[in-house]
């Protein structure tokens, strides 16, 4: 790509001044970033990068929108979280020299820019404030990180819960004694009587089932089904 066609770009100019820690870049250093990006036009289901690949590169969605998927070891695919227009992202292989842990796929069609390492790091190390703003960002994509296990693993909990209640269960018989103590419960699913009574009522909330003193009320053995599906 020619540094001439990427100068007239000025929605990636627009971006520089808006996106995190990249506005801390300012005059000839701006004007080089633009110069030196390298812009991607990329269709729906196109991958920017393949999870193991080694990618030290720096990420602007200039628009559309990425997915961030992580293959599991038995082929499963998960989608972490969802890139779009104007987010940065920080290629692992960047800082650390290994692998990258997931792929970065385009859920639609999208224009994007990227730069190498050897190109942002004399740059960068011109603006030390710089350096702040990238531990601040990596620190929010880390606290989102922990959102979204903290959910996998409640949905996982929920699943295991839900296998067990239909297997003490059948269509032709709703009721479920409260034979079982919450704490044998978690043990059953490996995890706290905290999270299993908030799974519980968060099940109730869905009308899913009705918890008594005495019993457990199923009142949709589809739902339950569901559940452990997607579990």
């Amino acid at each position: 790509m020619k540094n001439e066609t990427v100068i007239r770009d000025n929605n990636l100019y627009d971006l520089l001044a808006n996106a995190d820690v990249l506005n801390r870049i300012h005059g000839q250093d701006r004007v080089r970033l633009a110069e030196l990006a390298v812009r991607h036009q990329l269709d729906t289901g196109e991958f920017l990068c393949y999870q193991g690949d080694h990618w030290p590169e720096l990420l602007l969605i200039g628009s559309g929108a990425l997915k961030w998927v992580l293959l599991s070891e038995s082929g499963k695919e998960h989608v972490f979280f969802i890139l779009e227009s104007g987010a940065l992202f920080w290629g692992h292989t960047l800082f650390d020299d290994q692998p990258m842990p997931a792929s970065l796929v385009t859920q639609k069609p999208s224009k994007v820019y990227t730069w190498n390492r050897e190109i942002i790091k004399p740059i960068f190390s011109r603006h030390p404030e710089v350096m702040w703003e990238i531990g601040k960002s990596l620190v929010g994509i880390m606290r989102r990180n922990r959102e979204v296990v903290i959910n996998l693993a409640f949905r996982r909990v929920t699943g295991r819960l839900a296998k067990i209640l239909l297997d003490i269960s059948n269509t032709a018989d709703k009721e479920i004694e409260r034979d079982f103590t919450l704490d044998e419960f978690a043990a059953m699913t490996a995890t706290s009587p905290e999270v299993i009574c908030r799974v519980l009522y968060n099940l109730q909330d869905q009308e899913v089932l009705e918890i008594t003193r005495a019993r457990i009320m199923i009142h949709d053995h589809r739902a339950l089904q569901g559940l452990v599906e997607k579990a």
